[in-house]
């Protein structure tokens, strides 16, 4: 089976319904199955051949999705490749990866320097858009089959990572992964033909491509915004603008979202639910989201790249355990171990978070040491585990509960520090709208925290304020050492807290 194969029934029985929307542009399943078409022609004028490597390197728009399902019915490989990245790390993962093919929307840049790469050619996204105008496009054929005898075990697509914190990692997965995760989000989600899914990601990030594709190929709308970042009021607007039923979102754009005066006046009845992903969802950004929007449905949920969604918890949960992530959804299954790798039974005892199942994907890409690190073979009952490098606990419900990132724990003075609980404990300073906490190196303790603050505008609070909010409630060794102001907090394309940026030499206000 093919990931896509539903995408022609409804190419079929609505062709002129909208199936995609980004910020003002808009286009039809007709439209993109033709435009998918035209793709997979100038595919095969440049010799790629199905099992092909074909990067993207382009901001989210409507040709960027044709594009997408253009390869991917070609049984090609899409390899992402963030926009952000340089033209040099664009060489560099295109090498990586082996792509055969470019397709981007800076064409000038790009041949710069992939004229010293294996590539068969570049198509440009402009040339793409410009087909739509064309004569006669909109009576070509709006459906071509994919190949009878495709293999659903093939590689659907590389996803690489941002490599925020090392190098960029490229998860390998396979059209039976992308199946599986298709089923499992729609079904605990309910989404259906009549959802309008909005989202703010791009399709170089796994949520950004699972967000766009899995609503149209239930029959529904899929909606980018891009303006969001600099005018978080444009989220509300499009809403209302664009008949909203769901909003997916990392918890940065729900920071500001959050921020609009008036969001409480904006109509919410259309909207069904809410649901977050990547980083942990603040207990605070919740209490607020609830406050403002009641009837809204939030589903907390953990994922990542190597696995798309690991855990949720329902909406009917987010009162009574904000900070659980919830449980492993339909096709995971998850597992606590201890530092000997054996499994922890007793709720409360934190531990590495494994899972296993079909969602996991196939490896990372040409990396065989990270792959040996990562996996373990006919452990638990199972065949196959993946080890997350994520700490969680367990209540006695069996409700998960994410503690850090296994490398972000670090010794102050042979003392834990976990820097997730001190930016909770933090958060509950009114004046703070954001805070990070990093280790930062110091000649007697080793490592020190350092707390990178951002507050509400006009705020009198100061570092001491800070450090003594720590002290009344937080063990010695977790009161930051430093205070840094910041007007906000360096991120990823993804929405991660850039930690690097934040360890460096900054000037201090202590």
């Amino acid at each position: 089976m093919h990931f896509l194969d539903n995408l022609a029934i409804h190419v079929i029985s609505h062709p002129e319904k909208i199936a995609l929307r980004v910020d003002e542009d808009q286009i039809s399943y007709g439209d993109l199955s033709r435009l998918a078409t035209r793709v997979r022609r100038a595919l095969r004028e440049a010799g790629i051949t199905a099992g092909d490597r074909v990067a993207f390197y382009a901001r989210p728009d409507i040709p960027v999705l044709a594009a997408i399902v253009g390869v991917l019915q070609e049984c090609c490989v899409m390899v992402t490749v963030h926009h952000s990245f340089s033209l040099d790390k664009l060489r560099v993962q295109i090498e990586d990866s082996g792509a055969r093919y470019v397709i981007t929307d800076q064409v000038s840049g790009a041949n710069s320097v992939l004229g010293r790469t294996n590539i068969a050619g570049i198509l440009d996204l402009n040339t793409v858009k410009a087909w739509l105008s064309e004569e006669g496009f909109s009576n070509e054929s709006s459906h071509a089959p994919i190949d009878a005898d495709f293999d659903g075990n093939s590689i659907g697509a590389i996803f690489f990572t941002t490599g925020s914190v090392s190098k960029p990692k490229g998860a390998v997965v396979t059209h039976r992964n992308m199946i599986a995760a298709f089923r499992a989000v729609s079904a605990y989600l309910g989404i259906c033909e009549n959802d309008v899914v909005l989202n703010f990601s791009t399709f170089a990030t796994d949520f950004g491509f699972y967000s766009v594709l899995i609503p149209i190929l239930l029959g529904g709308t899929a909606v980018i915004s891009t303006r969001s970042g600099s005018n978080p009021r444009e989220i509300p607007s499009m809403i209302e603008r664009c008949n909203v039923t769901a909003i997916h979102i990392f918890p940065p754009t729900l920071v500001d979202l959050l921020s609009v005066p008036d969001l409480n006046t904006f109509p919410t009845t259309g909207i069904r639910y809410m649901l977050s992903s990547g980083q942990q969802l603040p207990v605070r950004d919740i209490a607020r989201l609830r406050a403002i929007w009641p009837e809204v449905k939030v589903f907390s949920s953990y994922g990542m790249t190597e696995c798309k969604r690991v855990t949720y918890l329902p909406p009917e949960q987010i009162d009574i355990r904000p900070a659980s992530v919830g449980k492993a959804i339909p096709g995971v299954r998850t597992y606590l171990i201890d530092d000997d790798e054996n499994l922890i039974r007793n709720a409360g005892m934190t531990g590495e978070l494994a899972v296993s199942g079909e969602l996991v994907m196939a490896g990372y890409w040409n990396m065989p040491e990270e792959n040996e690190r990562r996996f373990r073979f006919d452990v638990f009952g199972e065949s196959r585990v993946f080890l997350t490098g994520d700490l969680f606990r367990m209540d006695e419900e069996g409700y998960l509960y994410y503690v850090a990132r296994k490398d972000d724990v670090f010794s102050r003075n042979m003392f834990k520090v976990n820097p997730r609980e001190v930016e909770e404990h933090l958060r509950l300073l009114p004046d703070i709208v954001d805070v990070a906490v990093v280790p930062v190196p110091d000649a007697r303790q080793g490592v020190v925290p350092r707390a990178c603050v951002v507050l509400n505008p006009g705020s009198s609070l100061t570092a001491d304020g800070v450090i003594e909010h720590c002290v009344a409630g937080l063990d010695w060794q977790m009161i930051p050492a430093q205070v840094v102001f910041m007007a906000a907090l360096p991120r990823t394309e993804s929405g991660k807290i850039a930690t690097r940026c934040l360890s460096a030499d900054i000037p201090l206000m202590q």
